[in-house]
């Protein structure tokens, strides 16, 4: 049983990901964060939260408007654009770590141009997503007494924090934008970077007591950030 909004093959890889994730949640290294994943943290005082003296590297969610203008090299004002590069050589520099999340996919198969489709496919690797933007429920067993198999199916939802979603709809959001910012709070980003003039940026100060420490911002306005720190 599957919520609507990921294709089958995105399901695929989401249950793929989340036997992983459980292996490796397993496996522990000295220190306590389990082997092949980034250590945990919170996201309210950046400045206190450091590594061997060293500030950690912000985290930054880039909803689908940030992840596919970047592909097609088309966001307005130029400015903006200029500045989404500038936030690609900061996560090089290991200043802050870039995510979007499956669901920026799943906006993209949506896109009519078979071409760009396909271009924006092949950029997904570029940029990683967050852990949590799906919850295995459970799993059921279907038997074929024909042949004597069960076969496994996994339950999965979507929606990793339903209070959370509910409350950003209620707030004003639509649905899809709804959505990737409960995915960047729940994964605690310390940053919500659009350009997203319609929903969004009209209505970040409506929506940031939900928001958890997470701010919505423009590129330019993270850039910005990014050279005064």
């Amino acid at each position: 049983m599957i919520e609507h909004g990921f294709t089958v093959e995105q399901m695929v890889e989401i249950v793929r990901a989340g036997l992983v994730r459980w292996r490796r949640g397993m496996q522990w290294e000295p220190g306590g964060a389990a082997s092949g994943t980034r250590p945990a943290h919170h996201h309210e005082d950046l400045a206190a939260d450091t590594t061997a003296g060293e500030p950690r590297a912000m985290k930054v969610y880039l909803d689908n408007v940030i992840v596919s203008g970047r592909v097609r090299g088309d966001l307005h004002p130029p400015e903006e654009m200029a500045a989404v590069h500038a936030l690609a050589k900061a996560d090089e520099k290991g200043q802050i770590e870039i995510y979007t999340s499956r669901w920026s996919w799943a906006e993209q198969d949506r896109t009519r141009d078979d071409f760009l489709r396909v271009k924006l496919k092949e950029s997904r690797r570029e940029i990683e997503v967050v852990a949590d933007d799906h919850r295995v429920l459970g799993f059921w067993n279907q038997e074929d007494p024909r042949f004597g198999t069960v076969s496994t199916n996994p339950m999965v939802t979507e929606i990793v924090d339903e209070r959370l979603f509910s409350d950003l709809k209620k707030a004003g959001l639509l649905e899809g934008d709804a959505r990737h910012l409960m995915y960047a709070i729940h994964n605690k980003c310390d940053r919500f970077v659009t350009l997203d003039t319609r929903d969004l940026l009209p209505k970040r100060s409506h929506v940031a007591p939900l928001c958890r420490g997470t701010k919505i911002v423009t590129p330019s306005e993270l850039a910005a950030e990014l050279s005064a720190s």
